[in-house]
């Protein structure tokens, strides 16, 4: 049976009311899927949507008790599902993906464990813009280090928490990642602070300038060890990859007339190749995230130059929102830009994935596997 509650992103509680047809007339809500996707992932928009709703911070606000109601939303639906009859207690789209929401946003989709809140994708933001305004306005030696400690600390975190962990993750590499991502950050950093104090082709107001943008590439670097570091383990271990069962509207029935669901997916082994494929990509990603944050905060500040020196007071509070905004557009932008959930051929993976057949006896051409965000 499920519990009558309502609907509050705020405190995260869900529950299911009325039917289908009466809650999602407008058409804006399409049917829930337990494994499909709300967008469309093969679009960059698609991807965008999605990310919009992971890296979302309201989710930061749900309790555990939000939590469990979620949990228990989705188990329910599920339990019905696969009792493949018509129901009488129908579900409310809408509150079904928000409830999905909320399990994915707190709970790490491969450990089913709870991230901590300034570890999640969702509080990256909140977390680490911040640390990011600090970086940008560090003048003096000792503030730039702390602040690029900081942020690597914060990256480090994030991306331990948010890997891929369907397979055992080696210590020793994280260590490494994180000293690695410090150090490159740390080191680049303080050298272009000291090649920018002791030019003498700069004004001293076009050092200032300068320093905006030194920022940029230490943490551009630091990204890339960071995350390669962090994740090289399962260059070695490689990393679950699955196919997804064709959905045969016999086998399995739509609820309430609604399309079929989605069969959970199969997992087959673990591969060295996708999980090449799955970390050049968050290397990618990653050494893109820095750029709306640390160039387009950088400029958007030089430009408003004229009205800063003025009233220098205003200075602090222009950085905090071209960062902010800067934020928390780029990093789902730099997110989508490859889907979470990656395809690839059988004929790009292991012999052992190319000859595979499903349960029906069909051959299995295509796989997928979790990057991690």
């Amino acid at each position: 049976m499920v519990a009558s509650a309502s609907t509050s992103t705020s405190t995260g509680t869900v529950s299911p009311a009325g039917s289908r047809d009466e809650n999602n007339a407008d058409g804006n809500v399409p049917p829930f899927s337990l494994h499909g996707d709300r967008y469309d992932q093969s679009t960059f928009y698609g991807r965008f949507q999605t990310m919009l709703e992971v890296v979302d911070p309201r989710t930061l606000l749900c309790s555990k008790q939000g939590l469990d109601d979620a949990v228990q939303l989705l188990k329910d639906f599920e339990e019905q599902q696969q009792q493949q009859q018509q129901i009488k207690k129908q579900f409310d789209d809408a509150k079904l993906w928000q409830a999905r929401k909320i399990k994915e946003a707190i709970l790490h989709p491969d450990t089913n464990e709870i991230v901590p809140r300034p570890f999640r994708m969702s509080g990256f933001v909140p977390f680490n813009g911040p640390v990011c305004v600090g970086t940008i306005m560090s003048t003096t030696t000792p503030t730039i280090l702390f602040f690029h400690w900081m942020n690597q600390t914060q990256n480090a975190m994030v991306n331990y928490y948010n890997r891929n962990a369907t397979q055992p993750t080696d210590t020793s590499a994280v260590v490494q990642g994180y000293l690695g991502a410090v150090t490159g950050s740390l080191g680049m950093s303080f050298g272009l602070k000291t090649a920018i104090d002791r030019t003498k082709r700069l004004t001293t107001i076009q050092k200032v300038t300068a320093q905006r943008f030194m920022a940029l590439p230490a943490i551009v670097t630091a990204a890339a060890i960071n995350i390669y570091l962090m994740r090289k383990n399962e260059l070695t271990t490689g990393i679950d990859v699955y196919y997804e069962p064709t959905a045969e509207a016999e086998a399995v029935k739509g609820i309430g007339g609604a399309k079929p669901e989605i069969p959970a997916p199969v997992v087959v082994g673990t591969s060295q190749l996708a999980a090449q494929k799955a970390l050049s990509e968050m290397v990618v990603s990653r050494m893109v995230l820095p750029l709306p944050v640390f160039l387009v905060a950088p400029m958007a500040l030089s430009l408003m130059d004229p009205i800063l020196k003025k009233n220098r007071r205003l200075t602090l509070p222009f950085n905090i929102t071209f960062v902010m905004l800067s934020f928390s557009f780029g990093l789902p932008a730099a997110i989508a830009l490859f889907p979470q959930i990656g395809t690839v051929e059988a004929s790009d993976l292991e012999d052992k994935f190319q000859h595979l057949r499903d349960a029906r006896g069909n051959p299995v051409t295509c796989f997928r596997y979790n990057k991690g965000l």
